[in-house]
């Protein structure tokens, strides 16, 4: 089998699932706080809290929340113990 047909039978199967995701989000309702601010045009703050931002994947995380601060103009923050101490 080609590798295409791999993925486009893998993105296929991903459809239900994101029609489940885009109907719960629509069931999704914002904090009044959070309301307030957006209305009186002030940045959200974010924090992304991950259990070891030396893992591999954090890198990624991190760049995802860095791009989140300038794009969509949030104090957006990746923060987290180095190593595997979760309670740290």
């Amino acid at each position: 089998m080609k590798i295409r047909h791999v993925i486009l039978a893998a993105a296929l199967s991903l459809l239900p699932a994101l029609a489940h995701a885009e109907a719960k989000l629509a069931d999704f309702s914002l904090a009044e706080r959070i309301k307030a601010k957006i209305a009186a045009g002030q940045p959200l703050d974010i924090y992304v809290s991950y259990h070891d931002v030396s893992n591999e994947f954090a890198p990624f995380m991190k760049a995802g929340v860095q791009r989140a601060a300038t794009s969509d103009k949030v104090n957006a923050q990746f923060i987290g113990p180095v190593g595997a101490d979760a309670d740290g």
